[in-house]
């Protein structure tokens, strides 16, 4: 009955002397949930007193109703439930750089989806594509560093992430995988490679300058059908899958990764950021600007 009513009243279908009448009667039946209207008192002119305005007790029933849920916290939970390039982009990196969390202690709205970047204003731009204002906070690993992380429970969201093959603890999962059509493979790559992908250059033979990029993933039976996709589209050779010793890898899981070298590294960029995207992080897409400009041999 109470949320009928708390629904009509945000609706403006209830008028204020029913609305008033309708809290002071909750000064006695003893729920804890109204005992902020209360103020201590159960007589009918404090109780109304107490009451200030309609717009103070909606704030109070939001926080308390509603798991926490206001109206300042905004998001487009249906950004996932339609393929486009902007939703590839975000998925690819969510595969790489993000989770899905599950507490136990929130049977209701169990879900949260955590995405971590040491880029914080990159971090706002996928906070930007989600139509979201949640705050983005800091954390750090013990040893120095400093990373940023965006916190989102929304239940419609992760549910469509899981749908599309985004578990939680997938990175404890080495056969999680995610299936992406070749229309949007290029937004896709984009997004898994600002998450886990590196690119450099490097001095070789007398310090001739080289460029080398690669992938990584816990998960072989996902770098094995990217990679094939991957080389099928840039219209080179499939990559050797190699298995990555990492002694900074705590959880202990095999890690595996495909290299990619000078001209294939350059398709790889035609390929990320053609059609000019706006979303992509500037520290890789620099480096890979920068090759082109670099002076080689024979060019």
């Amino acid at each position: 009955m109470i949320k009928i009513f708390l629904f009509l009243l945000l609706q403006n279908t209830v008028r204020t002397d029913v609305f008033n009448g309708f809290f002071c009667g909750f000064d006695s039946c003893g729920s804890a949930a109204f005992s902020d209207f209360r103020g201590g008192t159960s007589s009918p002119p404090q109780a109304a007193k107490a009451v200030r305005t309609n717009s103070s007790i909606l704030h109070i029933i939001k926080s308390k109703l509603f798991m926490g849920q206001t109206a300042t916290k905004k998001i487009n939970q249906n950004i996932f439930k339609t393929w486009r390039g902007e939703m590839a982009y975000l998925l690819g990196y969510i595969f790489a750089d993000g989770c899905i969390m599950v507490s136990k202690n929130r049977k209701g709205n169990p879900y949260a989806i955590n995405i971590t970047s040491v880029d914080k204003k990159h971090l706002y731009k996928i906070r930007k594509a989600l139509s979201s204002n949640h705050k983005i906070g800091k954390k750090t690993n013990g040893k120095g560093g400093v990373a940023f992380q965006l916190q989102i429970r929304n239940f419609t969201l992760c549910e469509d992430l899981i749908n599309l093959d985004i578990k939680p603890r997938k990175t404890y999962d080495a056969n999680a995988t995610v299936n992406v059509p070749d229309k949007y493979f290029s937004d896709f790559v984009r997004g898994f490679f600002d998450g886990d992908g590196t690119v450099y250059i490097y001095k070789v033979n007398r310090g001739a300058p080289q460029i080398k990029s690669g992938f990584l993933s816990t998960s072989f039976p996902f770098l094995d059908r990217f990679n094939k996709q991957l080389c099928k589209n840039l219209k080179i050779a499939e990559k050797s899958i190699h298995t990555t010793n990492n002694k900074e890898n705590k959880s202990k899981l095999a890690q595996y990764n495909i290299h990619l070298y000078i001209d294939d590294c350059e398709k790889l960029a035609e390929f990320m950021y053609q059609n000019n995207p706006t979303l992509y992080l500037v520290r890789k897409y620099n480096i890979f600007k920068k090759w082109k400009s670099t002076k080689r041999r024979g060019t």
